[in-house]
């Protein structure tokens, strides 16, 4: 939906405010000179931008562009699409996602079992996720499960929520139109089209559940092991709301796959929607959950940061002949070694005593951090995402209190200290922000940045987030825009104490740069250092609209 474009930033744009000359009381400009490494770091990060010429487009497609957005802001999860800014004038409208430049599904087929197995399983996560949060996506397709880069083990990504739902207390969509792509649309949909296009006054069904994403969610699954699709051809509809359809050749189905991937696919391609599984009830699926005797397709490459922390390698060939048996891992979880959880427990003790400002800036940093791995700072990403799966153990894409306990209980086990109920608690609250009783992955990337040098260009971005009017000082009237509404005076001034070292009533980037440099060091590499609570709003003000002048629209790659 729109036009896509892979760009970066400008060069004469990079770190935007925080290098931009200022005038003084005195009348004199000054202002801070980009490094070259700064430059350097921004030039190897790509953005998806999106654009729409406003007057070349219909209202409804104008509508499903904002739903996209509003859908977005309301997610986070490591594998649905991140949304990073919005821009809007008059005539054009401007999206920069998170780019993912390995292609959709069809970039990789066939696969193996273990392949579709570790892809079902992260597509599977964003769905529960999704429906927890009421969204129902109405589009699951090969065409909208991206791969994050062009690695062996790129995680996917869910992209286009222009067709999202918002559901109801009975889990319903508030909206009986129709949608989707037609082979993967579940019958109850298409019930809703035959009706409409019947004229009908009176419809038996005006409503659709979440339900239509496991339909699609099954086809999607039978096409990762088949490699063809369930449903074809001039009866294709009718197959479709008959459930009509077969698993051909029969060697395949029954020879080269397990039993349990064949029933995932049988329990989800149901006809009625309530004998279908749900989210939750999928993830519990024997298909996701046996344990593998042997390693015979692991997808978690050994990276070079992670190969620092544990000797142990791994590979996998994304690009196989033809679907093989597979000999299954818990989910296929990845592996984590227990030096890197050491430091992520480490992280999580410190960045209780961080303080609130700083807190607030490791929100805009983490809301932009990479994982395209194309330096080691993404590679940095990626082991991080890697220690939050391992704590999310129901796979949903929060964190619970029971399983940050349970893996802060099991990292004891393998040193001296100890921590009390109460301590973890404190620990828990201290990375809830928002304060609802789970930690979400933007949360705990920003607890655990305390554990890692951080990038001056990193730095530069998030102070450009919070200088709202590009004036090169983070002022209260830009914290209190930032934050929204819900902060008040009080809450606000406290926060610009905390960053105005000179006292002079704001704060510029010298003084941003010395919050980090006094417990973080900031330079171009990868390290650590040491490591309450106060943005609810923060997460809402990461999406605020700046200006479009910091994207570089020239096209690199269509």
């Amino acid at each position: 939906m729109g036009n896509v474009q892979e760009v970066r930033k400008k060069v004469n744009a990079i770190g935007g405010s925080a290098y931009t000359m200022t005038t003084t009381n005195a009348g004199q400009d000054q202002g801070n000179v980009v490094p070259e490494s700064v430059i350097r770091q921004s030039q190897r990060k790509t953005y998806a931008l999106k654009s729409i010429i406003l007057s070349r487009v219909s209202v409804g497609f104008i509508e499903e562009l904002r739903n996209e957005v509003k859908t977005l802001q309301g997610l986070d999860h490591p594998n649905i699409v991140k949304l990073y800014e919005v821009y809007e004038t008059p005539y054009n409208m401007y999206l920069i996602l998170e780019n993912c430049s390995g292609g959709n599904l069809r970039a990789r087929g066939p696969y193996k079992e273990c392949s579709a197995l570790h892809i079902i399983s992260q597509v599977l996560s964003a769905v529960l996720h999704m429906h927890n949060h009421n969204v129902t996506h109405c589009d699951l397709k090969y065409e909208n499960i991206m791969f994050e880069s062009n690695r062996d083990d790129a995680q996917i990504k869910l992209i286009d929520f222009g067709l999202a739902k918002k559901t109801n207390h009975n889990n319903k969509c508030l909206s009986s139109s129709c949608c989707g792509t037609r082979f993967t649309m579940a019958p109850e949909i298409w019930v809703i089209e035959e009706e409409k296009s019947a004229n009908r006054q009176k419809s038996s069904q005006k409503f659709y559940t979440s339900q239509v994403d496991m339909w699609s969610l099954g086809v999607v699954s039978f096409m990762l092991l088949a490699s063809y699709r369930p449903f074809f051809g001039k009866n294709m509809k009718e197959n479709i709301c008959n459930g009509l359809y077969e698993f051909r050749p029969y060697e395949t189905w029954n020879d080269d796959l397990s039993k349990e991937a064949k029933d995932f696919v049988q329990s989800l391609i149901v006809v009625k929607p309530e004998d279908r599984l749900t989210a939750e009830e999928a993830m519990g699926h024997p298909w996701l959950n046996e344990e593998e005797e042997e390693d015979d397709c692991n997808l978690f490459h050994s990276s070079s940061f992670s190969s620092s922390l544990s000797s142990s390698s791994s590979s996998f060939s994304s690009s196989a002949s033809h679907p093989t048996r597979r000999r299954r891992k818990s989910r296929c979880k990845p592996q984590t070694s227990s030096t890197l959880m050491q430091r992520v427990k480490k992280s999580i003790i410190a960045y209780n005593n961080v303080p609130k400002f700083k807190k607030l800036a490791l929100m805009v940093i983490a809301h932009k951090h990479h994982t395209n791995a194309t330096d080691d700072n993404d590679e940095i990403a990626i082991e991080l995402r890697k220690a939050f799966q391992a704590f999310d153990q129901a796979n949903d894409g929060v964190i619970h209190y029971n399983e940050f306990k349970t893996a802060l209980m099991e990292e004891e086990k393998n040193n001296n200290e100890t921590l009390t109920d109460h301590e973890i608690s404190q620990l828990f609250t201290s990375l809830d922000t928002g304060n609802d009783g789970r930690i979400y992955y933007t949360e705990f990337l920003a607890a655990m940045l305390a554990m890692f040098e951080l990038t001056q260009e990193a730095v530069a971005n998030a102070f450009d987030r919070m200088d709202c009017d590009d004036t090169g000082y983070i002022t209260r009237e830009n914290l209190s825009e930032f934050l929204g509404k819900d902060f008040t005076d009080e809450r606000v001034n406290e926060l610009l104490k905390e960053g105005d070292i000179t006292g002079d009533g704001r704060i510029s980037f010298q003084e941003f740069l010395q919050v980090f440099k006094s417990s973080n060091r900031v330079g171009s590499g990868s390290g650590n250092k040491e490591d309450e609570d106060d943005e609810d709003g923060c997460k809402r003000a990461l999406m605020k609209n700046k200006t479009s002048s910091t994207i570089n629209t020239t096209m690199i790659q269509t």
